[in-house]
């Protein structure tokens, strides 16, 4: 960010594209970054990591897909989201974007409203910050979560156990529960069935995680009513795509259907 606000790089081969988002952009209170060009786009990344990205499929120098590739590649930028710009609507290229690591896509040209929608959503802009609750009797694992999700702007608060998070909830819900598996005295398959027998914490949004690589426990947290999965060790991208997508469940007519991967994959 700069000064405060979110940055947004634009890139798109056509003038008239790249100012109907820019103007978009700054009216809701961002900078904006842009190029019409694949290489000066990873170059601008290189320079300064923005908040989201507007991505022209064909460019000159290289193109949207190759960019895309790149930025998924780098631990840097793997978790930025990254709106594609296509001419035209295909379901084999939009599935190829989602599973290359594309958040969504907006067919060229798009409208200001549409662009609006994006900024807003993938940046919360005017929005209060969402709250998320980690649960986990490891504390580096906490922590690593903590610094993650701050880095986003997230506010984070942990406990390391599930009787401290019952206390916790108790309190006031957050917007998104991280809740581990495997705890002493209380597992979080307790702590998720008792969430879900109280009305008021029986439609959080929870994202249990395992270090199991062998994932036994991923059908039972789906039927006991947990919205997403995560095997441990996961990456800082790993986390970031969860926890986006696992907010979105609330808010998902801001997103168009193709937009979002299933949280299952998380």
């Amino acid at each position: 960010m700069c000064n405060g606000a979110p940055r947004v790089l634009i890139v798109d081969r056509e003038a008239r594209v790249r100012e109907c988002l820019e103007r978009v952009v700054r009216t809701e209170g961002c900078e904006a970054v842009v190029t019409p060009d694949g290489n000066e786009a990873l170059a601008r990344v290189a320079d300064a990591t923005p908040d989201l990205i507007f991505l022209g499929v064909q460019l000159p120098g290289l193109n949207g897909l190759e960019v895309l590739k790149r930025l998924r590649s780098d631990p840097e930028t793997a978790a930025v989201p990254v709106i594609m710009l296509p001419e035209k609507l295909r379901n084999l290229e939009a599935n190829r974007w989602q599973w290359e690591g594309s958040d969504g896509y907006l067919v060229r040209p798009p409208s200001e409203n549409q662009i609006s929608v994006k900024v807003r959503w993938f940046l919360r802009v005017g929005e209060p910050a969402r709250r998320i609750l980690i649960v986990d009797d490891e504390a580096h694992i906490c922590k690593m979560a903590e610094n993650i999700l701050r880095g986003k702007d997230y506010l984070v608060d942990t406990v390391g156990s599930g009787q401290e998070a019952l206390e916790r909830l108790a309190r006031g819900c957050p917007d998104l529960l991280i809740l581990d598996v495997m705890m002493p005295r209380m597992d979080g398959f307790e702590v998720l069935s008792e969430l879900r027998a109280e009305p008021a914490t029986a439609d959080l949004p929870v994202l249990m995680l395992s270090g199991s690589s062998a994932d036994p426990c991923a059908p039972r947290a789906r039927r006991d009513g947990s919205q997403g999965y995560l095997t441990k060790p996961f990456s800082p991208a790993e986390l970031t795509v969860c926890v986006r997508e696992m907010l979105g469940i609330a808010t998902s007519d801001l997103m168009h259907p193709a937009d979002t991967m299933s949280r299952w994959k998380c």
